[in-house]
């Protein structure tokens, strides 16, 4: 969280200490002073010199000024002091010493700002030549439940800086409390006091373990040239529990495709994070194409060289609602198959001027032949005979018998074929030409006479 704050916010307010009035006398009639502003953008009064807003997540943020404001931040410093003897009692550590000694040394400070705060309120002295100087500062503080083990963790971070000769003093530290075979275990660390127109603190500490836990977070920077004033900010955490982060996919696969046949490919998802169960929705340059942990495509090469850049993305769904996307360019390289070429062969031949001839009982079998070539394989082939499909089949044959009258038949077939690419051709039609003839019958009765 980034503040910005002008030193006639802060001159404002050594001003509105000096002279004591109530806070909610003065907020009423001064609707444009800072502690107004503050109000509406959610700070609230604790007491005079005191000012707090909720942040969520447990993080609390203050506010001090003037030698009220600092006796209650000394008094929160000293509640932490005691949390911190506490801690060294059941977890005697090198750490934890350090710890108490530089919140002591942070008391020591505090004590002092008291001291200045009573001497300007004394003097009622407004420091105008401050007006124009900007102060910059960030500080951040969190505590929470580990995602990877349980346990808890703190951390903190203050930041002061100036555009001209102010000094700034900055703090900060974080403890971690977790439960080690049944007795509790802490870390602690802090950072400062330390003063400067330019400094920084950080702290981190994380402890893994089983309830009863608790982690503490604390930033805080002063300026004494202010009158002074100080900002804090705290984060407090009693859960362990540990926290699933949201699921975070991996795709695996292939993603340079050489293609001269068709071809399947398969990738794979692998997911961290995220509560199960899982959903899946699998997109190609865009649009969606599959659900489930895998995805399967076929590939095929077209009919010329081609190189196409694609885009394989897959987004993960958890049992929360909690997505996590990724994606993976996938490039393909086609050789070319070529145009899809269809021949078709009837057997045996014949035409209209010299038709297949059938006398008495004789047959005839007639095969078709579909053959393609080019394109992709597999193919899909079909043929049809009198304009009817006789089934996806490169190879028919049907038997032809004469029908006993002068009968002249022409029968028309053709196929058609379908490559795994798309491309798909048809055959010319070839017609069977088959005369039959009126079979002979012998005379019955005795006086006929043979022609």
């Amino acid at each position: 969280m980034k503040q910005w704050f002008l030193a006639s916010l802060m001159l404002c307010l050594s001003m509105f200490c000096t002279t004591h009035p109530s806070f909610a006398q003065d907020t009423k009639a001064r609707s444009n002073d800072p502690i107004a502003q503050m109000l509406r953008q959610g700070w609230k009064i604790v007491q005079d010199g005191v000012l707090q807003r909720d942040r969520g997540a447990h993080q609390v943020e203050t506010f001090v000024f003037g030698s009220p404001g600092f006796v209650w931040k000394l008094q929160d410093l000293q509640s932490q002091l005691r949390n911190l003897r506490l801690a060294y009692l059941a977890t005697p550590t090198p750490e934890l010493r350090k710890t108490i000694l530089s919140h002591r040394q942070e008391i020591a400070s505090t004590q002092k700002m008291i001291t200045l705060a009573q001497a300007a309120e004394a003097k009622g002295e407004a420091l105008t030549e401050k007006v124009s100087c900007t102060i910059n500062f960030g500080y951040s503080a969190s505590a929470s439940a580990l995602t990877s083990s349980q346990g808890v963790t703190g951390t903190a971070s203050a930041n002061f800086s100036s555009n001209c000769a102010f000094y700034g003093e900055v703090y900060a530290y974080s403890y971690s409390t977790a439960a080690v075979n049944g007795a509790p275990t802490t870390q602690t660390l802090t950072d400062g006091p330390r003063s400067g127109a330019n400094v920084t603190a950080s702290a981190y500490t994380s402890q893994t373990g089983a309830p009863t836990c608790q982690s503490y977070a604390y930033a805080s920077m002063t300026s004494s040239n202010l009158s002074p004033s100080s900002y804090t900010i705290s984060a407090t955490n009693n859960n362990c529990t540990i926290t699933t982060p949201p699921p975070t996919p991996t795709i695996n696969g292939p993603t340079y495709l050489s293609v001269s046949t068709c071809t399947t490919y398969t990738w794979t998802s692998s997911v961290s994070g995220g509560t199960a169960p899982l959903a899946y929705q699998w997109t190609w340059n865009g649009t969606a194409v599959g659900t489930g942990s895998s995805y399967s495509r076929s590939v095929c090469p077209g009919t010329t060289y081609s190189y196409t850049s694609n885009t394989l993305g897959l987004v993960v769904t958890d049992s929360g609602s909690r997505t996590g996307s990724t994606s993976k360019a996938v490039n393909v390289e086609s050789s070319g198959s070529g145009p899809l070429n269809l021949a078709f062969a009837v057997n045996p031949a014949s035409s209209s001027t010299a038709p297949i001839h059938l006398y008495d009982s004789d047959c005839v079998t007639v095969t078709r032949t579909a053959t393609p070539s080019g394109g992709s394989t597999p193919y899909t082939t079909k043929i049809f005979v009198n304009g009817a499909s006789v089934g996806n089949v490169s190879t028919y044959s049907q038997t032809y018998c004469n029908t006993g009258t002068n009968l002249f038949q022409t029968i028309p077939a053709y196929a058609t074929v379908t490559d795994s690419a798309g491309q798909s051709a048809t055959s010319a039609t070839v017609n069977t030409y088959i005369q039959n003839h009126r079979v002979y019958t012998e005379p019955t009765c005795p006086s006929c006479v043979i022609p």
